[in-house]
């Protein structure tokens, strides 16, 4: 999970926020709303049967329960359920100048957190303050400088830290996080232009300002705003990204040119396509080691250990219908085949 601003709050609380109970019980009452008598004294500003879980994999509807609070008609639809079947997990999150809304709401166990903010930003602080828009005052949240450094006490950031196969650029990139953050592992602190530059890794055509409905806000943030300006900056974020994302993603790059590559092996597979399982058989001499299952961006989702057989029933019935790489690890080498789940 890759944001930024907002996305960056996205990408923050789609691991931290994996409860719905989490949104009532926060800090300092900040997502409640008081009530006039006879209501009751308040409601929580997301209300699960109404608003949908967390995840988005319920409907609400509007009840009667809360018509007197709410301006909304009984068995209006206002959430509407996004691909149940889905699975919502993912491995790391990667956050460009966003926030949590409560700090209690991460815990040891969830998914990794990146973070890389511009500790000027105007918007959204870097450590614990208010979010601001002009000059109203909305909500209290902590920024990266807060999350960075109680995701790593969780042992969350564990596969993170330290990065291994940096080249010379990547590794001064670690240096100088290290130094502006005062060692804080997996915390960029980005330092623009001006001390208002609060998100110098943006740019858009300022030529076109209708197809910029936000360039107001955003040139407040980012007054000196280029193309070249914003891919300086982006190739520096890469750079502490990208080696910190290879050790917590099980990358495989899955290639026919490989060292060791052994796809001349004679390899059966049937059904296929298949939807509960898969058989698969190879040659008396052509032991199976292992089985990696990957899907068609190379990421990892399965691995199947010490087989050491000729054949393997493969379950593919938790797969998400469409095509997948199966590795096949051999003494001789390595052989990739393709499936189809139905």
């Amino acid at each position: 999970m890759f944001g930024d601003d907002t996305g960056g709050y996205l990408a923050i609380h789609a691991g931290c926020l994996d409860t719905y109970n989490k949104i009532p019980l926060a800090s300092k009452n900040k997502f409640l709303i008081a009530l006039p008598p006879p209501l009751p004294p308040f409601i929580p500003m997301i209300i699960e049967s109404l608003n949908g879980d967390p995840e988005g994999k319920k409907y609400g509807i509007m009840s009667a329960e809360y018509a007197a609070a709410l301006p909304y008609p009984v068995g209006d639809t206002l959430c509407y359920a996004n691909y149940p079947e889905y699975s919502s997990k993912f491995r790391v999150s990667v956050s460009l100048g966003g926030a949590v809304a409560d700090t209690a709401w991460i815990d040891p166990g969830q998914p990794p957190i990146i973070c890389v903010h511009a500790p000027y930003d105007k918007t959204t602080p870097c450590g614990e303050d208010y979010v601001y828009v002009g000059d109203q005052r909305i909500v209290e949240v902590q920024g990266s400088c807060v999350i960075a450094p109680l995701a790593n006490a969780y042992g969350n950031n564990a596969c993170l830290s330290p990065p291994h196969f940096t080249n010379d650029f990547q590794q001064s990139v670690t240096d100088v996080a290290e130094s502006r953050s005062g060692g804080v592992d997996n915390l960029l602190l980005i330092l623009g232009d001006t001390i208002s530059d609060g998100n110098p890794w943006n740019f858009w055509n300022k030529e076109e300002p209708d197809k910029n409905v936000n360039s107001e806000l955003g040139l407040l943030k980012n007054p000196y705003m280029s193309r070249e300006k914003a891919e300086r900056y982006i190739d520096t974020i890469l750079a502490f990204v990208l080696p910190r994302l290879y050790q917590c993603m099980d990358f495989c790059i899955v290639a026919t040119d490989e060292p060791g590559n052994f796809n001349d092996t004679h390899i059966i597979m049937y059904p296929n396509p298949a939807y509960k399982e898969v058989f698969i058989g190879t040659g008396k001499n052509d032991v199976i080691r292992n089985i990696s299952v990957f899907d068609m961006k190379g990421a990892l989702l399965e691995r199947y250990s010490d087989i050491n057989f000729n054949y393997f029933y493969l379950p593919v019935d938790k797969l998400i219908p469409g095509q997948y790489i199966l590795k096949f690890q051999f003494d001789q080498g390595f052989a990739t085949r393709k499936i189809i789940v139905n």
